[in-house]
């Protein structure tokens, strides 16, 4: 009889044990949850370089375009998280489609007061130009974007290549386009160009620059 209560004794605890265990694990795990950071705010860290205490230097991605008062939400929030303790704080800001290291997007630096600097093209500016390239004359084969300059657009009117740059000043440049076939791919070349440089596009819909020295960018096709 003492046996049996024994046993049922034993494992009245081990249930109470495996229970309690998996509710300070539930607690941890909300709790770990709750100090996310950037809950509200989407973006990720690509890369930190440090250097001491002096300075540290942060390349960010962002989901979309933000304004001035979200960088410097996010500005504020990186120094909080950790990096209190910098002279310096350099922090560079990527679109998805943007390269790391071609040219941010914005800036937000504490040098050592908080600067912030929107470079690219924003929400507005985008739809604004978007709305402006909409239709050139011939058939246009696409059109790409680049945040820092602005859109470009090719088009074709019988045999005639052009390409539309539409500065995100509101400038606009046009130049004729030759087509060269160079190991099998197509070369776009403008009429004028003396540096070398060429359009290739890819097998994605993106637009790449080139010159003498290899890739300058690639800029992502728009509707």
């Amino acid at each position: 009889m003492k046996s049996k209560i024994s046993i049922i004794l034993m494992i009245f605890i081990l249930i109470c044990f495996v229970d309690c265990g998996t509710k300070e694990t539930q607690n941890d795990a909300i709790s770990e949850k709750s100090k996310t950071p950037h809950a509200e705010i989407q973006y990720t860290i690509i890369n930190e370089e440090k250097l001491e205490s002096i300075k540290t230097m942060i390349d960010i991605r962002l989901e979309s375009e933000v304004n001035k008062d979200t960088l410097i939400k996010i500005a504020n929030e990186l120094k909080r998280d950790g990096r209190s303790n910098f002279q310096r704080i350099f922090i560079n800001y990527y679109l998805p489609e943007m390269e790391v290291g071609k040219g941010a997007w914005a800036l937000s630096h504490f040098n050592p007061d908080l600067e912030v600097d929107i470079i690219g093209l924003s929400k507005n500016e985008k739809a604004e130009l978007l709305e402006k390239t909409s239709s050139y004359e011939g058939n246009t084969i696409g059109r790409w974007l680049d945040y820092s300059v602005g859109i470009f657009t090719i088009s074709k009117n019988a045999d005639n290549l052009k390409i539309y740059k539409k500065y995100s000043d509101g400038s606009e440049s046009v130049e004729n386009l030759l087509e060269k076939m160079v190991n099998g791919q197509k070369h776009w070349i403008e009429e004028n160009n003396t540096f070398g440089e060429y359009y290739l596009l890819n097998n994605d819909g993106s637009l790449s620059i080139y010159d003498t020295e290899g890739l300058v960018m690639t800029m992502k096709r728009v509707k």
